[in-house]
């Protein structure tokens, strides 16, 4: 139900350039569950495998 109530709010990646469907796109963390993150509608983000990649090799954790 968290899934398609995240779909029917953003239906693509959450990337600014990327338009990927968010049907194939990957939940993502905004705050990890190893710094004190929570799965919830808002806390989770859809990022295209290769965005949702690009994320996970940043030096930056992003937290909001």
């Amino acid at each position: 139900a968290m899934r398609l109530a995240r779909i029917v709010e953003q239906p693509t990646c959450e990337h600014p350039t990327c338009d990927v469907p968010a049907t194939a796109c990957h939940a993502h963390h905004r705050t990890p569950w190893a710094h004190g993150g929570t799965t919830a509608k808002h806390t989770l983000e859809w990022l295209c495998p290769h965005h949702h990649r690009q994320t996970h090799t940043t030096s930056t954790v992003r937290r909001t």
